[in-house]
């Protein structure tokens, strides 16, 4: 009955990878625990305000000389950054550069060196990466600015660094860090003479380590950070809802309110996770089908939804882009249970017939029509969809309006 409670699933999961025993492997993750629902969201928003740091200084390793005889230790240069490899975060370390070459030897000599120093201390050429759980990761982001440089510490078992600096980690990708449960993803290279990759996509890396291209590993992570830090518990709310959209409502939340969760958006970063939107007509996840004879690997990503008509307040909009070649496709989805406005009928100044419209809920971006007043204040949308104001749909009214664009009153005159 209790096969599917998340926290049993993640000890299956890293037994599978350490061999360890139940017992074992539940006391680790103990202290150990995967990012909260809340801890997504807070991040998915904060994300939309992160701006890498500038160019940050290259890490000095002295390297033993693997290669042929044992030689005097070389110096070379490693930089570090943040990366994605099956929809979880990896931390890629490449070697740049050579500063100090005792035995001038080529270049490719000091890549296998590089190779075989992380391979005989438990690197593998492969995710699994279960050879390195008594190495230490420790990070060290900066409490409050989400944009500083966060200090990165990697060590052998025997405490010695293979790499100690700042690197440039996104809130998503800091809040992730501990989304598997054997540890983080580590790629390291080149270790071959084929060139470190600039963009990482899941083939490439999988390509990569079956030839030796790259080594990997898998490394527990050590942080003392919260992303909430100084968020008061109202600012955490509203990032919540931000980041969860309708899921983060109480039961007895109003449509205006399920509506501007809705429609309040951020763009998915990864087609692994689950989608911010109610979920009714979403393709978030799935193949790109581009109708193609050898069709695009990559999968959609829902990036934007917002209100997809003038007068069916169920109608939506939705906007997805490829993960692998970035075409962007529309959709629509009709979610009856998710109005994006409500129609109203009022009584007419002087006892004159009824006036009617549709009015969008305050705080739902529609693209017809302002969001905000000069104040950046909602404003009321009734003005905006008053049928009088916009004339009638029918040919034989003489406040016929032909195009509710430019408002001519025929195709001759329309200048859309």
């Amino acid at each position: 009955m209790t096969r599917d409670d998340p926290f049993k699933t993640r000890v299956r999961q890293r037994m599978a990878v350490t061999d360890e025993s139940y017992t074992q492997a539940r006391r680790l993750l103990a202290d150990y625990p995967a990012p909260t629902a809340d801890e997504l969201a807070i991040a998915m928003v904060v994300e939309q305000r992160y701006e890498a740091p500038a160019l940050l200084p290259d890490i000095r390793f002295a390297l033993p000389d693997h290669f042929g005889q044992p030689g005097p230790d070389g110096e070379v240069r490693l930089s570090g950054r943040g990366e994605w490899v099956a929809g979880q975060p990896c931390l890629a370390i490449e070697l740049i550069a050579i500063s100090n070459n005792p035995t001038n030897k080529i270049p490719g000599a000091w890549w296998t060196s590089f190779g075989i120093e992380l391979h005989e201390h438990g690197w593998a050429y492969s995710t699994a990466g279960a050879g390195t759980l008594d190495w230490t990761l420790t990070l060290r982001p900066v409490q409050g600015d989400v944009c500083a440089p966060t200090a990165v510490r990697l060590a052998y078992p025997d405490g010695k660094a293979l790499f100690d600096g700042p690197v440039a980690l996104s809130p998503d990708w800091l809040t992730k860090v501990r989304s598997h449960p054997a540890g983080l993803l580590i790629v390291a290279g080149p270790v071959s003479g084929s060139q470190f990759p600039r963009r990482f996509t899941d083939g490439l890396v999988a390509d990569m380590l079956s030839t030796a291209d790259l080594i990997a590993t898998r490394v527990p992570v050590t942080m003392d950070w919260s992303l909430t830090t100084g968020m008061t518990a109202e600012e955490i709310a509203v990032t919540r809802i931000e980041g969860q959209g309708v899921r983060a409502l109480p039961a007895d939340a109003t449509p205006a309110q399920r509506a501007r969760a809705e429609a309040t958006w951020h763009s998915m970063r990864q087609a692994d996770e689950a989608c911010r939107c109610s979920g009714t007509g979403c393709h978030h996840g799935k193949a790109h089908d581009d109708g193609e004879d050898e069709p695009c690997p990559g999968r959609l990503l829902h990036i934007d939804r917002f209100p997809g008509s003038l007068w069916t307040t169920a109608a939506w909009h939705d906007v997805y882009a490829c993960d692998t070649c970035e075409e962007l496709l529309e959709a629509e989805a009709t979610l009856p249970d998710l109005p994006w406005g409500e129609h109203y009928t009022e009584a007419s100044a002087g006892g004159g017939e009824p006036r009617g419209g549709t009015r969008v809920y305050a705080g739902v971006r529609h693209p017809n029509f302002p969001e905000f007043d000069e104040e950046d204040q909602p404003v009321d949308a009734a003005e905006e969809f008053d049928e009088d104001y916009y004339g009638s749909d029918d040919p034989n009214d003489p406040d016929y309006v032909f195009c509710r664009e430019c408002g001519a009153d025929n195709e001759y005159s329309c200048d859309c």
